[in-house]
C-alpha cells in the first residue's frame, strides 16, 4: 500500500506512510483488541524500512556479492516484523487468548519459526530467478556495467498488492526501433534503462511494474542487434545477380580495448553498391593499409557474404596501396577473384586534388590540421564583422569582362544544381555563394544571408573555396584586411572554379558522362586564358589522373546520352582498332613524359577506344548485340536499355566506402562493446538505420518507437 501509493507522486512519503499507520493500527485495534504503538513511531517504523530497501538498490551492481546478498537476506527477516506495532506493554483478555493461540500452532515454536524461514527463503529463490539470468562478461562488455555472473532482486510484497492496477506491465525493451536508436546516441546501459523507462512512461506504460533491469535490456540490445543482423544478411541475397561494386576506404581509430592507451589501429570499412543496394559488409582491423593486407579483407568480406560473382567493379582512392600495377589491392583483389574487374577511381578524390593543389600554390601552404592562417582568421572575426557590407563579383572592376562572357552560363547551371538534392549542407551551400558571388539572390524572396564559416579542417578541401569566396566579397569592402596581392590570387582561383571546375564537380557522381566531363575538363584546363599560372598547375595536377580515359573504363562513353549519334559512330568504328603495345599497364591512361593535355585537345571520345574496350560489356554481363545497330535507333533495343540501367547503377565516387569511415570512427570513439562479432553486428544496424533515416521524411515522435503493451 505505501509503495502504491508513493508510486502516484501527489504525496510525500510521510503523508504516505501516515494513511498507512492509520489503517494498519485500525486493523491491529480492531482485529486484535490489543493495544499498539503511537502513529508517530509506526511511521517511522515504515520510512526506516523504506530507507534501507533504498540503501540495498544503491549498491553498484558490481559490488553485489556476497556481503550484498547477506545484508539482503537480514532485510527480509526484518520485514516480517514491520507490520508488528503491538505496545510492549499490551495486557488485555483478547491478547491472552491470542497468546494461547499461537502456543497452539507448531508454527509459532522455535522449530515452527524455522520452517517458516526456510519456506521464505525457498519463495524467495523463485522471485529472483524471474531477473536473474548467468552473463558471461567476457563476451558482451558494457562500457558502464560489470557483473560478476551474481544479480539479487529484492521484491518486497505487502497484503495490498491486489489492490494495485492489474494490467500486465509492458516490457521496455521490447521495442526493436527503441534499442537501435539508444545504440545509435551511444548510450551506457544505465542511461539506456533510464530513457527507456521514460519513454514508456510518457506512453502511459506503468513504470514501476515492469520486469525488467538494466542488464536485462543489455541483453536485449545485445540480442536484437544479432537478430537484426541476420535480416540484413538474408535481405542481402535477395539481391543476387544484381551487378555491384566493391567500395573500401581505411581509418585509423582507437581499439575496442579500454583502459591502458593502445597503438592506433588500421580498420577497413568494405561496402557493394547496386541497383538498390548499398550495403556495409564489414570493418574489420587489417595489419597494415598495405595492398596485400587490404586486398585480403576485402575479398574476405566478399565471400563472407556470398557475392563474388556480382562483383564487376572497384572504388577507392587512388594510393599506390590500392593502384600499384603489381603489389597494389586492385590487382590482388582480381587475381584473389579470378576475373577482371573495372576499376573506378573515386572521382570526388581525383577533383579535391585541382582546388588543393591550386590554394597551396598560389593563396597559402599550410603544413597544420588547418587550410591556413587567412581562412582561420575570417573565422575569428566572423562574429564581429558586417554581414550587409559585402560586394559580389559584379561589383569587382577586375571580373568585368570575364562576367560578361560567363555570367549567364555560370548562374544557370548554379540554380538549376539548387534546385537537385544535396547529400552534404556544405555541397549546398557552396552553390549558394557562388551564386551571391554572381550577383543573383539564391534565397529570393527573402533576403540575402551568410551562413556561418564551416571547420577549416585541411580534409575539407571545398571550406578552401568557401573561405575563398567569402573573403573576396568582404575584402571589396574593406570589411574583411589582406593584401593585395593576396586578394588578387583568392580573385584568379574564385573565377576558375566558377568558370571551369564547377561543373565538373557538381556532375562527378555520373557514370556514363564520366570520360566526356574528363576529356573536357583536361582541355579547359589546358586552354585556361584568364591565368596562364592557374592553367600550369591544374594541368599538372590532373595529368596524373586520367583514369576515365583508360580504353577500361572509357567504354562508360557508349551509353553517355549527351554524346552525339555520329561520334558513337565513330566510337563503334575504333573496336576494330587494335590494343596498342605500349598501353599502362592498369587501369589509367598515361601520357608521355613530354607531352601535356594539350596534345588532347583535338581529341575525341573515339581516340580512347580499342578492340580490349569489348571486355566492358562480358565484365558487365551486357548484351553488346545493339553495337551491330545504328546508335541512332539504340534507346529502343533493350539489350542497350538494360546496359544503360546496369551503367547507370554503378557508382563511381567512393563517398558510400567514407560514410563506413564515419560510422567506424563514431562507434570506436566510445566503445560500446569489446567484442569483434558483437561490434560488426552493431555497424550492420546502425547502418541500416542510417538509410532508413536517409528515405524518411517524417519527425521524430514517440511513434517511432513502436512500444508494445502485451
Amino acid at each position: 500500500m505505501f509503495y502504491y501509493l508513493t508510486a502516484k507522486k501527489d504525496k510525500t512519503c510521510r503523508q504516505c506512510a501516515h494513511i498507512v499507520a492509520l489503517a494498519l493500527r485500525k486493523k491491529w485495534v480492531t482485529d486484535a483488541n490489543t493495544s499498539t504503538i503511537s502513529v508517530k513511531n509506526i511511521i517511522n517504523k515504515i520510512l526506516a524500512v523504506n530507507t534501507a530497501y533504498n540503501n540495498l538498490r544503491k549498491v553498484p551492481d558490481k559490488s553485489r556479492g556476497v556481503t550484498f546478498t547477506n545484508r539482503a537476506k537480514v532485510f527480509m527477516e526484518e520485514m516480517r516484523q514491520v507490520f508488528n506495532i503491538s505496545s510492549k506493554h499490551a495486557n488485555t483478555p483478547t491478547s491472552s487468548v491470542k497468546k494461547e493461540a499461537a502456543r497452539a500452532d507448531p508454527l509459532t515454536t522455535a522449530a515452527g519459526l524455522d520452517i517458516r524461514r526456510r519456506r521464505k527463503r525457498q519463495q524467495n529463490v523463485k522471485i529472483e530467478a524471474r531477473d536473474v539470468e548467468e552473463t558471461n562478461c567476457a563476451d558482451v562488455a558494457d562500457p558502464d556495467f560489470e557483473c560478476d555472473g551474481r544479480e539479487v532482486s529484492i521484491t518486497i510484497k505487502t497484503e495490498t498488492e491486489s489492490e494495485l492496477p492489474s494490467a500486465a506491465p509492458a516490457p521496455i525493451g521490447d521495442s526493436s526501433q527503441l534499442l537501435r536508436y539508444l545504440d545509435k546516441g551511444g548510450s551506457s546501459t544505465r542511461n539506456a534503462f533510464r530513457a527507456a523507462a521514460s519513454v514508456a512512461s510518457a506512453a502511459g506504460v506503468p513504470v514501476k511494474r515492469q520486469k525488467c533491469s538494466h542488464t536485462t535490456l543489455w541483453r536485449k540490445r545485445v540480442s536484437d542487434r544479432v537478430a537484426r543482423a541476420r535480416e540484413i544478411r538474408e535481405e542481402f541475397k535477395k539481391t543476387k545477380g544484381v551487378v555491384k561494386t566493391v567500395h573500401y576506404d581505411g581509418i585509423k581509430v582507437e581499439p575496442l580495448v579500454s583502459g591502458v592507451r593502445r597503438k592506433l589501429e588500421e580498420r577497413l570499412p568494405v561496402v557493394v553498391t547496386g541497383q538498390d543496394v548499398n550495403q556495409l559488409l564489414a570493418a574489420r582491423v587489417i595489419s597494415s593499409s598495405s595492398g596485400e593486407h587490404t586486398a585480403a579483407e576485402v575479398v574476405r568480406a566478399i565471400r563472407d557474404w556470398d557475392c563474388a560473382d556480382d562483383i564487376v567493379a572497384q572504388c577507392s582512392d587512388t594510393p599506390t596501396g590500392n593502384t600499384g600495377y603489381n603489389i597494389g589491392a586492385g590487382v590482388r583483389i582480381e587475381a584473389a577473384l579470378g576475373k577482371k574487374l573495372l576499376f573506378f577511381a573515386c572521382r570526388h578524390h581525383i577533383l579535391e586534388l585541382i582546388p588543393k593543389g591550386l590554394f597551396d600554390r598560389m593563396v597559402e601552404k599550410s603544413t597544420s590540421p588547418d587550410i591556413g592562417v587567412l581562412c582561420k582568421s575570417l573565422q575569428d572575426k566572423w562574429p564581429e564583422m558586417n554581414l550587409t557590407s559585402y560586394k559580389p563579383a559584379t561589383e569587382d572592376p577586375e571580373c568585368a569582362a570575364f562576367l560578361l562572357e560567363n555570367r549567364d552560363n555560370i548562374l544557370s547551371f548554379a540554380m538549376e544544381t539548387l534546385k537537385k538534392p544535396h547529400i552534404r549542407a556544405d555541397y549546398k551551400h557552396l552553390i549558394e555563394l557562388v551564386i551571391i558571388f554572381m550577383g543573383e539572390n539564391p534565397f529570393h524572396p527573402e533576403t540575402i544571408r551568410f551562413r556561418p564559416p564551416i571547420a577549416v579542417s585541411s580534409a575539407r578541401f571545398m571550406a578552401r573555396i568557401i573561405y575563398c569566396l567569402m573573403i573576396h566579397m568582404f575584402a571589396l569592402t574593406g570589411e574583411f584586411q589582406m593584401e593585395e596581392d593576396q586578394l588578387s590570387n583568392v580573385r584568379k582561383l574564385n573565377l576558375f572554379f566558377v568558370s571551369t571546375y564547377m561543373k565538373p564537380w557538381y556532375t562527378a557522381t555520373s557514370p556514363a558522362s564520366a570520360p566526356r566531363t574528363d576529356l573536357q575538363l583536361a582541355k579547359d584546363l589546358a586552354s585556361y586564358k584568364e591565368c596562364a599560372e592557374v592553367s600550369k598547375i591544374t594541368s599538372s595536377v590532373f595529368k596524373n589522373h586520367l583514369w576515365y580515359l583508360h580504353s577500361t573504363t572509357v567504354r562508360l562513353a557508349f551509353f553517355d546520352e549527351e554524346i552525339s549519334v555520329e561520334e558513337k559512330r565513330d566510337m563503334v568504328k575504333h573496336l576494330k582498332v587494335p590494343t596498342p603495345k605500349k598501353m599502362s599497364l592498369w587501369k589509367r591512361h598515361v601520357l608521355p613524359a613530354k607531352n601535356s593535355l594539350d596534345s588532347l585537345q583535338e581529341c575525341s571520345i573515339s581516340y580512347f577506344i580499342n578492340e580490349s574496350t569489348l571486355q566492358f560489356f562480358q565484365i558487365m554481363q551486357i548484351d553488346s548485340a545493339f553495337l551491330s545497330e545504328d546508335p541512332a535507333v539504340w534507346p529502343e533495343i533493350g539489350g542497350y536499355r538494360d546496359g544503360l540501367a546496369k551503367v547507370q547503377s554503378l557508382h563511381v565516387v567512393n563517398d558510400v566506402a567514407e560514410r563506413g569511415v564515419a560510422l567506424v570512427k563514431r562507434f570506436t570513439k566510445d566503445p560500446m562493446t569489446k567484442d569483434e562479432n558483437s561490434f560488426q553486428d552493431l555497424l550492420l544496424v546502425q547502418n541500416e538505420l542510417l538509410k532508413e533515416e536517409k528515405h524518411s521524411n517524417q519527425s521524430l515522435t514517440l511513434a517511432h518507437f513502436e512500444l508494445k503493451v502485451n
